[in-house]
């Protein structure tokens, strides 16, 4: 599931899994699961919106 990898990124909490996730919310999609896909999606925009729990690249205070 990588395009290369980045081990210079391990264990700094930098590299950021929407892409992956987001994916497989694409491949649920394709699959006719539209629930499933919903659900996927609705969780990371609810986790993002929430603000707690987001990656390097997404805090407003990097």
């Amino acid at each position: 599931a990588t395009h290369g990898s980045a081990p210079k990124y391990k264990g700094l909490d930098k590299v950021n899994p929407c892409a992956l996730i987001l994916s497989a919310m694409l491949m649920l999609r394709h699959l006719k699961e539209n629930a499933a896909a919903d659900k996927l999606e609705n969780a990371v925009a609810a986790v993002i919106a929430e603000g707690k729990t987001v990656t390097y690249d997404m805090k407003a205070d990097r």
